[in-house]
């Protein structure tokens, strides 16, 4: 998709007519501004996820990520307010079938 509008913006010769490639220009610039923008929140989640023992800690778990591991420890008031792991597994919406 680079190579793409990397040639549209150069030679725009891709046989496309004037309004076309201009679309095609304005969809790439939104493209581009959304990966900027998307870039900057992990660079955000990141910085907070280093400065927050609990998510480092909820990191170690096989599965668990960076982005699940500041979700979880951003949302989840103190766990000792949980009397046990199902009762917290109702909180954040798990239930049996």
């Amino acid at each position: 998709m680079i190579e793409l509008v990397a040639r549209l913006r150069d030679d725009g010769n891709l046989g496309l007519s004037e309004v076309a490639q201009s679309a095609l220009l304005a969809l790439a610039e939104q493209l581009e501004s959304l990966a900027a923008r998307v870039r900057a929140i992990e660079t955000q989640l990141l910085a907070w996820h280093w400065q927050n023992a609990a998510s480092q800690r909820l990191e170690t778990i096989p599965g668990v990520g960076i982005i699940t591991a500041t979700a979880f420890a951003a949302s989840v008031p103190d766990p000792a307010v949980f009397k046990s792991g199902r009762q917290f597994a109702a909180y954040i919406g798990l239930e049996p079938r």
